[in-house]
């Protein structure tokens, strides 16, 4: 955030008030100037007020963060978003066209921070029957929620509130076109609809219309925060030998060589357990994926 102010809710407001702005100040108006990034959607301030003006003064420790690996400078993390409870990651069953590879790298991500996770599959009402049944699967097989999710629909809604969203702070996270926007602007009908994008016909990928991260409070209790969509997803705080502890089914998996890269040793426990049919096969080439995009982003 490079803006010389922000929206903040104030712990002493009522539930249902909504944010106030806030100019920043101190130091944290001086990074601003050298175009330091400064605050992520959910981080806990302190503010004061200084005549009719609310001013941020200082940004508390964060805790439960989603990011990701600096695009630009590798080393560097990228907050997204910041005292979050969970991620609901979002995928379409129709288009854009589901990459089960940038869902488990976003599940992954979650999971590096602590983050419980759940999955979303969108405009289930357009697709193919069965497709919900297929793709949820094997998610559902390792413990992940996973809700069918679809315009209009407000029995599906009615379950993503009461069994997910009461009561806790969650990420919307997935790709552009996906329809986090849309999603953000059906759980909460009595706010100002933000902007949703239409599908390129050309490339099949949503535009990204969410430029920057939101928190907004939900009316059941709780925050959300919608993200803007991605196509890649640079992981950060995990090495490339500590993935496996990341996916539920290879957890606790045992390898014969203490540097196996589970792709053909002898003794890889990874291999063991999708040979015996407790892990599928593609997770762990998602894994591979990963671990290899690692190494090669060194």
């Amino acid at each position: 955030m490079h803006s010389s102010a922000a929206l903040v809710y104030l712990e002493s407001a009522a539930p249902e008030a909504a944010p106030v702005p806030a100019r920043l100040g101190g130091a944290l108006d001086r990074q601003r100037e050298k175009g330091t990034t400064l605050l992520a959607a959910g981080d806990h301030v302190l503010v004061e007020r200084r005549g009719d003006d609310l001013v941020l003064i200082e940004r508390l420790p964060r805790q439960g963060c989603l990011s990701r690996r600096n695009p630009r400078r590798r080393e560097v993390e990228r907050v997204l978003a910041a005292h979050v409870d969970q991620a609901l990651v979002l995928a379409s069953l129709t288009r854009p066209e589901i990459s089960t590879r940038l869902v488990d790298r976003q599940i992954v991500a979650a999971s590096i921070q602590g983050l419980t996770c759940a999955l979303g599959l969108t405009k289930a009402d357009e697709a193919p029957a069965g497709r919900f049944d297929e793709l949820a699967a094997p998610y559902r097989q390792q413990g992940y929620p996973v809700f069918a999710l679809a315009h209009d629909d407000d029995e599906s809604l009615r379950r993503l509130r009461t069994e997910l969203l009461a009561g806790k702070t969650t990420v919307l996270f997935g790709p552009s076109g996906v329809g986090k926007s849309t999603l953000r602007n059906a759980l909460l009908p009595e706010r100002e609809p933000v902007a949703t994008g239409a599908l390129s016909s050309k490339w099949q990928q949503g535009r990204h219309v969410t430029t920057a991260a939101s928190l907004e409070r939900l009316p059941e209790g709780g925050y959300l925060i919608d993200t803007p969509g991605v196509r890649g997803f640079g992981l950060h705080g995990v090495e490339a030998g500590e993935l496996h502890h990341h996916f539920p089914e290879f957890a606790d998996a045992t390898c014969h060589f203490n540097d196996c890269v589970h792709q053909q040793e002898p003794g890889c426990g990874l291999v063991d357990r999708v040979e015996r049919g407790e892990a599928s096969a593609e997770r762990l080439e998602s894994l591979r994926a990963m671990a290899t995009s690692l190494d090669e982003e060194r």
